[in-house]
């Protein structure tokens, strides 16, 4: 496998997300297959492991969420960096994504510089625990996959307080305080799960 080359299966239900997500991908240097249903993209996976699998949750059939749980079940899938793309905001959805086991989770639309070096991150940490060392994601203590998890919480706390200091509607930026809310006991909650490891 290429150092340079890096392989992206973009998965959505909506073809026209999946086209748009490959043209940017590709603009960037990197390869990209795409699938338009869990199903199609757990196969895929299968068949052809990509470096890195880039998944909408909301899809009708097999969701994203049950894309995760069936690939971290299986031994050959179980380490493939998995990044979520969706338009859920939620802290409820985010947390859970991360749960099941997801590597990051990016909001839709997404900024393509960042996400492609999000995309790159994920791989490049992946490939340098495989030769045998514990993948980050099942590290125990506040390991690399802890860290990332609080990183993500951090960002979306940031994001929304910046949507509702510009957006002045008091329905919404009660939305963004549910959010920032959520997302801080989350943080809490991965702290002293590290904590009561030490």
């Amino acid at each position: 496998m290429n150092e340079e080359t890096i392989s992206v299966l973009v998965c959505d239900d909506e073809e026209d997300i999946v086209e748009v997500t490959r043209g940017c991908l590709d603009a960037k240097g990197f390869t990209t297959r795409g699938a338009t249903s869990g199903a199609e993209a757990v196969e895929l996976v299968r068949n052809s492991p990509p470096d890195i699998l880039l998944l909408d949750i909301m899809m009708p059939g097999m969701s994203g969420i049950d894309v995760i749980k069936a690939l971290r079940a299986e031994e050959a899938t179980k380490n493939l960096p998995i990044v979520v793309l969706s338009a859920l905001v939620d802290a409820d959805n985010v947390i859970r994504c991360f749960d099941e086991g997801a590597d990051d989770y990016i909001i839709k639309p997404p900024d393509f510089d960042e996400m492609s070096a999000r995309l790159r991150r994920h791989v490049m940490a992946n490939r340098n625990n495989s030769s045998g060392a514990i993948s980050p994601r099942i590290q125990s203590g506040f390991g690399t996959g802890k860290l990332k998890m609080v990183e993500t919480a951090v960002k979306q706390i940031a994001l929304a307080a910046q949507l509702a200091q510009e957006k002045k509607d008091n329905e919404f930026q009660l939305q963004c305080l549910e959010r920032i809310r959520g997302f801080c006991s989350y943080a809490i909650k991965i702290i002293n799960e590290a904590k009561s490891k030490d």
